[in-house]
């Protein structure tokens, strides 16, 4: 309630009134509230707009509720000062409304909303000189109490400085026990309040400047000597800065002399408090099992003493009960605890509870990251172990065999990435929202940082990036946040894919000033391998350079952002699942040998067997030693030298020797060159002749092709004669492997596949294929333009838009091209192993006998293609590093924009994926042309969307549903893949 007006203040009032005020003030004080509330009725009869005498009316209501109505009270200051929603900026004109501010404010604490009222009293203290004491005392405390409690102790050690000064507060008597030293306040600043109203000030400001001065950094001050649990618990936290956590922790297990402090009767509980302390001490000297143990005693506490409160209750729990819980702050801190405990599905579902209080606090959403990466890093540790399914024999017969490798996981499409879930990709969400707030503060705090001698108010004392719960950053703390995030965001990012993201998060962590040594070997080490993976060895080596690596010093290497973080690396013996040991780097020695390591990795991959050697040897910590073996043994597989594997693999492993070579026929010279086979990438000249070559033709080929197709028909005759003869006309060989087979419905019907090839004499062949049958619906005309007239066009349009530049490798020998056009791949009436892929299982057989299937590097099969936004995946480990190269071949084009419409499409308005070519594995099980090739040994590199088309197998697949945009974009990366395969000169 405010103090009455002086009759100078308000001389509107009649001194019959001013009576009635002061003594419905005296009975407010007295605690009175039914004679206050008479008292004021009275004063309203004459004084009904007052907003003074209405806010003293709902104030007194409000007490004499017994705190408990607090959302009529609520409503009421609301309409006093006009703040509703959210609390942005606050302007308090008149001096005399400050009260119903100050109110607002309270109840905006205790509904757990301590920004919106700290920004009203920041107000209110804008007219600290004009406030009288009795408001100031109570108003200037509460400020301190939101200053601190929002971890901004410097501005509130200023304040309470200024209060010593307006209330004459001496300060060598704050902190006595004794009550025959000099007053506390002056007898002029306290003759408002009684010796008990006086008492309790007294305490709550010592308490208060006790408190405030440990936040600051005074850890010698002298406490007084209570066995109170306020004393206690503050005494524990002055051992604690002093780093003396065993009397810190004797401190806070005293019996105490006084009550009990609970949520009931004070609006916090003691046992909560003392347990979540006692944790922060076990945690401080990393006992995390002990800390986690205490903490959850705490959030058993809170919740049984805040269990009866809730702010849904009008007629519930006073105020100060509301809003009592710590569970918040708790639950930060036990997820922190079970973060260094390794058990991060735990500590996620804390986090993510404390998020809804503490969204802005970049920490926190880099933990939430660390829990996703910790959850990724223990499921490949668990698929490590499981990479044996059993044995056979006994002694040195006995041999183990290997499951398959591991699925790799693929979020659904329709499934939002922003749902809380432990994976990489919310993970990358976190990490994004982190480096936003990042870039947010780092101007301001660089600024203020330059100007920490500037004189400011007390108000304007920049307390550095806020992070609550946890203390605000300075400039050393704020860089070395940023160097996790920006390391940790890079990790992600490669992990998933994102390499051109990864490399430059990686780039931005190396321009941090003063970069860690630890850091600095990440943002070399995640640079070089985006940069691998986008096909790119030549600038990922120079992240690798020898000079950098012998430069390597210190020793924080063992001091990461993160509990038990990994330092990741490029492995090209599983470069095929775009995984990467794990390296647990604790010294300069095991720094310097992983990337040496890497080093050779990247040169075995530029071809360079050499320098790869030479890095090889230079590797000298036994941390890669496994590694090592098997790099060295896929350097010999790659020259061919497969008695030395046998040798290496028997001296090293010989029980698995059955599992790895003798299950498998030995490999032949010719099998040797096309794993040795590397693409040679065109020019950025090359690749914009590639990509503005007309396409013309494509239309007049989908003209040609965009009929029914089933087998025995009229356009099925003329669609196989069109394509041969245009073939034929483009000087490529053309064969035709005819045959007969049985159909269920239609009896023995003559198929004819359509081969047609560069060179015929060519020793292997880059085989690209497709089908140009059309399924069979009774009674009804099917055309499928997806499945597959497009795929049929794009074959013919490659061969015509690119016959200047296949002209050039005509004559080669060693390595051509090759199409195959396959006739009867649907089913007439229901897919089976006999109904279904009627050429593909003729071909394969005959060449299987013909001894052909070895001329043929890679079958890559293309099917239901012509849609918008096709979401292509690797569905075979063996081609993973050419499709991989689908993936570089349209980051390139996209990059140089000469990719069409490719952020909008002709029939979906917006495109809603990032590219055509995901950089995911998926098994997918797809049953297509290719399965009698797979079973051969032959290398499949699938093009098929997953999901399949809206229209698959439905009557609307015509040529209305042909997006030209799409396929001309996907031409025009199977124009760069084909050169760059057959070394074209561009």
């Amino acid at each position: 309630m405010a103090e009455p007006s002086q009759a100078a203040k308000k001389p509107s009032l009649t001194e019959q009134e001013r009576d009635l005020e002061l003594q419905a003030f005296i009975e407010f004080q007295k605690a009175d509230y039914q004679a206050c509330l008479k008292t004021l009725q009275k004063l309203l009869k004459t004084q009904e707009t007052n907003p003074k005498v209405l806010h003293n009316k709902s104030v007194v209501e409000f007490y004499n509720s017994d705190l408990r109505r607090y959302d009529q009270f609520r409503t009421a200051m609301v309409q006093h000062t006009g703040l509703l929603g959210e609390i942005r900026t606050v302007e308090i004109k008149d001096c005399e409304s400050c009260a119903a501010y100050v109110n607002q404010a309270i109840v905006l604490y205790h509904f757990k909303q301590p920004l919106g009222a700290l920004k009203i009293m920041l107000a209110v203290m804008a007219h600290f000189d004009q406030l009288d004491d009795y408001l100031l005392r109570r108003a200037g405390i509460f400020t301190v109490h939101l200053l601190l409690d929002t971890n901004q102790p410097k501005k509130a050690n200023r304040l309470l400085g200024m209060l010593q000064n307006r209330l004459g507060i001496q300060v060598y008597a704050i902190l006595s026990d004794s009550d025959e030293d000099e007053p506390l306040i002056d007898n002029e600043s306290r003759k408002d309040i009684s010796e008990l109203q006086f008492e309790e000030f007294r305490k709550e400001f010592r308490l208060i400047l006790i408190r405030s001065n440990l936040l600051n950094g005074k850890k010698n001050m002298s406490i007084p000597l209570e066995d109170t649990s306020e004393y206690s618990i503050l005494k524990g936290h002055q051992y604690f800065l002093g780093n003396d956590y065993q009397m810190a922790a004797k401190e806070l297990s005293k019996q105490f002399t006084n009550d009990p402090v609970c949520v009931q009767r004070h609006g916090e509980d003691q046992n909560t408090v003392l347990a979540n302390d006692m944790g922060v001490i076990h945690f401080s000297v990393k006992h995390y099992a002990l800390a986690a143990r205490f903490f959850q005693q705490a959030l058993l506490f809170d919740q049984a003493a805040t269990e009866d409160t809730s702010t849904e209750k009008v007629e519930g729990s006073p105020l100060y009960c509301v809003g009592a819980t710590k569970r918040p702050e708790i639950l930060y801190n036990h997820g922190l605890a079970l973060l260094h405990l390794q058990r991060p599905k735990e500590a996620f579902e804390c986090l993510l509870i404390v998020l809804n209080s503490y969204h802005n606090n970049p920490r926190l959403w880099l933990r939430l990251a660390e829990c996703c990466i910790m959850v990724h890093r223990q499921e490949r540790q668990q698929q490590g172990k499981n990479i044996s399914q059993g044995a056979v024999g006994s002694g040195v017969h006995r041999k183990y065999i290997l499951n398959p490798a591991p699925k790799t996981p693929v979020v659904d499409g329709d499934q939002s990435l922003a749902i809380p879930a432990t994976t990489l990709e919310f993970g990358a969400l976190c990490l994004r929202n982190a480096v936003t707030l990042l870039e947010l503060h780092e101007p301001e705090l660089v600024r203020q940082t330059e100007n920490c001698d500037r004189t400011v108010s007390w108000d304007k004392v920049y307390e550095g990036v806020p992070c609550n719960p946890s203390l605000p950053m300075k400039l050393a703390s704020f860089n070395k946040l940023k160097c996790a995030v920006l390391a940790a965001y890079s990790f992600v990012l490669n992990t998933l894919g994102e390499y051109s993201l990864g490399l430059k998060y990686a780039k931005q962590l190396l321009t941090v000033k003063d970069l860690p040594q630890s850091y600095l070997l990440l943002s070399h080490m995640y640079s070089a391998e985006a940069l691998v993976m986008m096909n790119r060895p030549l600038e990922a080596l120079s992240y690798l350079e020898p000079k950098f690596i012998s430069e390597l010093t210190g020793d924080d290497f063992g001091m990461r952002a993160s509990p038990h973080w990994n330092i990741n690396a490029t492995d090209a013996a599983q470069a095929g699942s775009r995984g990467s040991p794990h390296w647990n780097i604790n010294s300069a020695d095991a720094a310097q040998t992983v990337m040496h390591y890497n080093r050779a990795v990247v040169l075995m991959l530029k071809g360079d067997y050499e320098q790869a050697k030479v890095s090889m040897n230079a590797c000298n910590h036994p941390l890669v030693v496994p590694h090592l073996k098997m790099l060295n043994v896929y350097q010999e597989l790659l020259l061919g030298n497969y008695d030395k594997v046998q040798l290496l693999i028997r001296y090293d492993t010989p029980h698995l020797i059955y599992v790895c070579l003798q299950n498998h026929p030995t490999p032949t010279a010719q099998f040797s060159e096309q794993q040795r086979h590397q693409p040679a990438p065109v020019s950025s000249d090359g690749l914009h002749r590639l990509a503005v070559e007309p396409m013309a033709y494509l239309n007049e080929a989908l003209e040609k092709l965009l009929v029914e197709r089933v087998v025995g028909t009229e356009g099925h005759e003329q669609v196989k004669n069109y394509i041969a003869s245009h073939m034929r006309q483009l000087s490529w060989t053309v064969e035709m492997d005819e045959f007969e087979d049985t159909t269920p419905i239609f009896g023995r019907q003559r198929f004819a596949n359509v081969i047609a090839s560069l060179n015929p004499n060519a020793k292997r062949n880059l085989v690209l294929a497709c089908h140009y049958d059309s399924k069979y619906f009774p009674g009804q005309r099917f055309i499928g333009a997806t499945d597959s007239a497009v795929p049929c066009a794009m074959l013919l349009t490659l061969a015509t838009t690119m016959q200047t530049y296949l002209a050039t490798v005509k004559d080669r020998d060693d390595v051509s091209l090759q199409f195959i056009f396959f006739d009867g791949e649907e089913a007439f009436e229901r897919w089976s192993a006999t109904d279904s892929i009627y050429g593909a299982r003729h071909l394969a057989e005959r060449w299987e006998k013909e001894d052909r299937l070895k001329t043929m590097d890679m079958l890559v099969l293309l099917d239901l293609l012509g849609t918008p936004e096709p979401n292509f995946y690797s569905y075979f480990g063996e081609t993973e590093s050419w499709y991989v190269q689908l993936i570089s071949a349209e980051k390139r084009l996209d990059e140089v924009g000469h990719l069409e419409n490719y952020s909008t499409s002709s029939v979906s308005p917006k495109q809603q994926t990032i590219s055509y070519f995901r950089p995911h594995s998926f098994s997918a099980g797809i049953e297509d042309d290719h399965i009698p090739f797979l079973r051969r040994g032959v290398p499949i590199l699938h093009i098929i969307p997953t999901p399949f088309p809206d229209v698959w197998h439905k009557l609307e697949d015509n040529a209305d549903i042909v997006d030209l945009p799409t396929v001309r974009n996907l031409v025009r990366v199977f124009r760069v893949f084909i050169a760059e395969y057959l070394h074209l000169p561009l």
